[in-house]
Formats: C-alpha cells, sequence, structure tokens
C-alpha cells in the first residue's frame, strides 16, 4: 500500500481517485485496538485497526501509511480547501492508530515521539506540543528518541510563534544535539533548520557552518534533501546580507530541480501558455457591458504574482473584520468553474458564456454554490478558528489564489458586481529576488528556477493585468501596492474600505495590524512571513545584489516595469 502511494505522489498523471479509493477503504475501518505493541520505534509494530465486529483487518502500518500520503499530497496540490481536507482526515487516521497506546502504562516514549511528529505533519501545534511533553516526562536523556522529540517540541512552539522559548532551547541544547546527531539525520536537520531560521543570527551562522561542513563531507546522499538544503542556505544567506553566497545556494537548489523536472518532461513555461490562453479569451470583455455597482459584494479576489503580497493582504482584511470575510484561501473555486466552462464550450468558454443566458446563470450558480461548500470545508478545520462563526446570510468570500488572475474576466462575467478583484503590486525586481529563493517544486510555478521563464512570465503577467486594468470598470477592479501597504497601513486600507464598500473605523485598524497572531493556519511560502508584524527589509533587497545574471535580470525586469511603476515600486 505504502509503495502505491509513493507511485501516486510520484506521477501526477495516475489518477487520484486511485489513491481516494484506498484512503476510503483504510478510513472505514479506523477503530483501533489497544494491543502492546512489539517494535514501538516503527510507529506502531503489528497493532491493527479493527472493525465494528472487532476483527483485525488494516494494520496500523496502512493507517498511518494512508495519513501519510494525504499529508503528502498537500504539497503537490494547489487549493487550501482540498488540502485542509487532507490534513483534517490524515489527523482522524493518525488519531485512530495512536491514541490507544498513550494511556498504556508500559507506552514506550516512542509513541508519543511519532504521534507528536504525525500532529506536526497536520499542524496541529498545540497537541502536538501536549504530547511531546508528555513523552519527553517518560524518556530518560538517554532513551534514542529524546532528542528527536526535543527537536519536535522547538518546531511546534516556532510555529505556534513563541520565538524567545525556541531560541532559549537551541542554546541550551546546541552542543548536546549538534554532537550527539548526525549532522544529514532528520534529527539534526530540523534542529538546524530551526538555526537558520532564528531571530538571532549567531544561530543562523552556527546552523550554516555546521550544514557547509555536512555539504563537504558528502553528507547529504538524497538529491531532494540537498535540494531542499540549498534553498534554506539561499535564504539564512540572504538574512546576513551575503548576497553572494544567497543566489550560489538558489543556483544550485534551482539546477537541481530543472533537472529532475527535464526527466519527467515537465514543462517550464506551463503557466506562461496559461496566461496567454487567458488572454486571448478575454479578447472581447470591454469596460462598457458591466452595470451598476451593487452594495455589497459575494466574491473578493486577491491575485498577482506569488510574493507579491497576497498573504499579507488575505490576513490583513481576515483580521480587520472578524466574521466578515470567509476566506477560502487558495482554493481552487474559480479554477474548477472554468473547467467546467470549458467542458461545455470550449477553449473560448467566456464567448460560449457570454452568448448564452440560460447556461451563464447555471454557470453563475455553480460557482456561487462552489464557494459555499468550500467555505464550509475551510470550517471544519478542528484547530483553527479563523472561518468559524461568519455570517452565512451575509458572508463575503475571499480568494487568494495568486494565478486566479487567469479567472479575473469569468468571475467577472459570472457574477457582474458582485465581485472585487484586488491586484496585489509588487516590484518586479523584488518578487523574482523572492521566488528564486524559493523551492516550489511542489507547486505549479517551475519558471521561478530559471531566469528566462521569470522573464517569460512577467512579460505575459502584465499584458494579461494591463488588459483586465483596461477592460473591467474601476468599480470590481484595483490595484494595491505592497511597497505602498507597508509604507502606508492606515491610509492604503482606508482607500481599499471603500473600494470594497465596508466601514472603516480604528478598532479596525487596531485589528488589522495584529494579522500576524490571526488564529489560522496558512499553507503557503509566505506562511513565517505572515506571521511577523509588519517590515519593510524586503522592499528594495533587489538593490544588494551583484551577480551578473540576476542584475541583467533587473535591467530586462525595469525595461517590462513601465517608468511611473518603477517610481511608485520606489
Amino acid at each position: 500500500v505504502a509503495h502505491i502511494f509513493a507511485a501516486l505522489l510520484e506521477f501526477p498523471a495516475l489518477d487520484r481517485e486511485i489513491g481516494e479509493l484506498i484512503v476510503r477503504c483504510i478510513e472505514a475501518e479506523r477503530v483501533p485496538a489497544p494491543i502492546e505493541a512489539k517494535d514501538t520505534e516503527s510507529l506502531v509494530g503489528e497493532a491493527s485497526v479493527v472493525g465494528a465486529t472487532g476483527e483485525a483487518k488494516v494494520p496500523n502500518e496502512v493507517a498511518v501509511a494512508a495519513a501519510n500520503y494525504l499529508v503528502e499530497s498537500v504539497r503537490s496540490t494547489s487549493g487550501s480547501g482540498w488540502q485542509v481536507r487532507s490534513l483534517e482526515r490524515a489527523s482522524r487516521l493518525y488519531d485512530a492508530v495512536f491514541k490507544p497506546y498513550l494511556k498504556l502504562p508500559s507506552s514506550d516514549p516512542f509513541i508519543f515521539f511519532n504521534y507528536s511528529a504525525a500532529l506536526l505533519r497536520c499542524h496541529r501545534y498545540a497537541r502536538a506540543r501536549e504530547i511531546l511533553q508528555l513523552g519527553l516526562a517518560k524518556a530518560h536523556p538517554d532513551h534514542p528518541g529524546h532528542w528527536r522529540g526535543l527537536v519536535n517540541l522547538m518546531t511546534a512552539l516556532d510555529r505556534e510563534g513563541d520565538k524567545a522559548r525556541v531560541e532559549v532551547m537551541i542554546r541550551k541544547h546546541w552542543d548536546a544535539i549538534v554532537s550527539k546527531t548526525e549532522v544529514a539525520s532528520d534529527v539534526g536537520l530540523d534542529f538546524l533548520r530551526l538555526g537558520l531560521k532564528s531571530q538571532k543570527l549567531v544561530f543562523v551562522r552556527w546552523a550554516i557552518a555546521e550544514l557547509e561542513i555536512g555539504l563537504e563531507r558528502g553528507a547529504f546522499e538524497g538529491v531532494a534533501q540537498t535540494e531542499e538544503l540549498y534553498f534554506s542556505l539561499a535564504k539564512a544567506y540572504c538574512r546576513l546580507g551575503a548576497t553572494r553566497a544567497m543566489v550560489n545556494y538558489a543556483r544550485r537548489g534551482s539546477a537541481l530541480v530543472l533537472a529532475f523536472a527535464h526527466k519527467k518532461g515537465t514543462q517550464i513555461d506551463g503557466m506562461t501558455q496559461h496566461m496567454a490562453s487567458s488572454l486571448w479569451r478575454a479578447r472581447d470583455v470591454s469596460a462598457g457591458v458591466w452595470p451598476a455597482l451593487s452594495s455589497r459584494p459575494l466574491l473578493v479576489m486577491i491575485v498577482g504574482p506569488p510574493r507579491s503580497g497576497t498573504s499579507l493582504l488575505e490576513n490583513v482584511l481576515t483580521a480587520s473584520k472578524p466574521g466578515h470575510y470567509a476566506s477560502l484561501g487558495e482554493a481552487p473555486v474559480l479554477h474548477e468553474a472554468a473547467a467546467r466552462a470549458q467542458a461545455e464550450f470550449g477553449p473560448d468558454y467566456l464567448r460560449g458564456l457570454a452568448s448564452d443566458p440560460e447556461a451563464l446563470a447555471r454557470h453563475q450558480g455553480g460557482l456561487e454554490e462552489a464557494l459555499a461548500v468550500a467555505a464550509k470545508q475551510a470550517e471544519v478545520v478542528s484547530w483553527s478558528s479563523s472561518t468559524r462563526g461568519y455570517d452565512e446570510k451575509n458572508t463575503v468570500y475571499l480568494t487568494k489564489w495568486p494565478f486566479d488572475f487567469n479567472h479575473a474576466t469569468m468571475a467577472a462575467l459570472l457574477l457582474q458586481d458582485r465581485v472585487r478583484i484586488i491586484h496585489s503590486r509588487r516590484d518586479l525586481r523584488d518578487i523574482a529576488v523572492s521566488v528564486f529563493m524559493e523551492n516550489f517544486k511542489h507547486s505549479e510555478p517551475l519558471w521561478t528556477f530559471d531566469f528566462q521563464g521569470i522573464r517569460e512570465f512577467f512579460k505575459g503577467y502584465l499584458q494579461l493585468m494591463q488588459h483586465l486594468d483596461a477592460a473591467l470598470p474601476p468599480s470590481i477592479f484595483t490595484e494595491v501596492w505592497y511597497e505602498e501597504l507597508i509604507h502606508d497601513f492606515d491610509g492604503t486600507l482606508t482607500r481599499l474600505a471603500v473600494f470594497l464598500g465596508m466601514g472603516w473605523s480604528f478598532a479596525d485598524a487596531r485589528r488589522a495590524r495584529r494579522f500576524h497572531v490571526l488564529d489560522r493556519e496558512v499553507l503557503t511560502a509566505s506562511r513565517d512571513q505572515v506571521r511577523q508584524p509588519l517590515y519593510t527589509k524586503s522592499v528594495g533587497r533587489w538593490r544588494g545584489i551583484d551577480d551578473v545574471d540576476m542584475v541583467k535580470l533587473f535591467q530586462d525586469l525595469e525595461v517590462l516595469q513601465p517608468a511611473c511603476e518603477n517610481e511608485q515600486a520606489s
């Protein structure tokens, strides 16, 4: 079963329904039997999940394999609604396997450590911390799982935002963990990654030194492990201001990703082609066809390139008015609506919808129903309260999948004046630096690993957005610059509130500034950034880079980005 799940993850062309079918069969028999495990280090040994009759049917290893598959599939799939459901299902499977063993007097600490690791994979940080504290209380310092449990506890605290306590634990246990664990082991790597992310730059330097020694010794065997390490080092050197080392490691990581993509025949320019198709479909849309503005939108779309500030805007808006927005994150609701329209009308589906009022009304109803379903799916996440408690009768749905700009015209066609589209803008040169340091291997934008791919993406992106700006009325389409939001937070949000047709008060502004403590899970590459208060260190980061290839890229992007926009970004 584990091999089948691995194959489904390795080859996305295989039908996901195969994996879904296997998982459902396993879920149907998820009641655990409290049987003493023989080999506690390898999860729970021979213990089994049993059915209602009491007959053992599904070995726990199989249940864990199913949960692992659900978690891993999240990394390779867009849409937080689907991701959230997968994590919730995985969490239930892990609970069914591990919980019965916690109450057994003779339970090995490995049970606690492995259960907590599973909870961390499902983003259940508070519960993982509780289980880890129980396990560490049972484990002697010489127990082989002691350091694993300690590092997992630091990880849980880091994810909960308790940076100060993590710093104390790093300093206290640095010598012991580094001396007693291999740098390439899971424990060693996870601990050093915490050092790379530390607010104290001395820990960042220590972690870099240990990892580079490991690289020199050839300690890292797996390509995926080495590739992830390269990107982690690139970000660490960026924090230290060592831009040459930053670019060097990002380039090495990108080379590994592109080599693997080439073997699999993956296209680098897939998104560029998609944008060209979106521009072609939207050719007949004009600003004169839209009706008068309604008082309240049904949907607010935040669109823009990755790392342009879309996650920041989503968190700020959600924090400012609790219960007003049902945040769907990166749920692919519009992507799926476009797929339904294309299945009926073919590639030129916008023209087909516009010429068929009956079909237009039908697809409009389908989109509204899909938005409501996605909101319900986001609401059921047990470890987050951000989407719970919203007023269903007055709901404003909020989506932030960056590439939804491909579906902005369709959203406007279906919802008319009940949609608001916020284009998140940022200096293209800073976006280029940010995406080049990020390992987006498990998502759409392979263009981020290639300088020419970055050029082509931004060219197509600007052409599409310039068309939308001209075609859609200012009552439903606006731009928000990341740089402006950072430097004039209150003024920018006041203007945005007018565009969204909502009141704005001192209390709203105060809540908005506390966006980084919002109780909601973020599954995107910006999850660490949106856990911090506003900062300006990412503005103009490109100026400190003197790499010849990147400087040429910046010059090309400056030409693409009109002079007035360069001035705005500055």
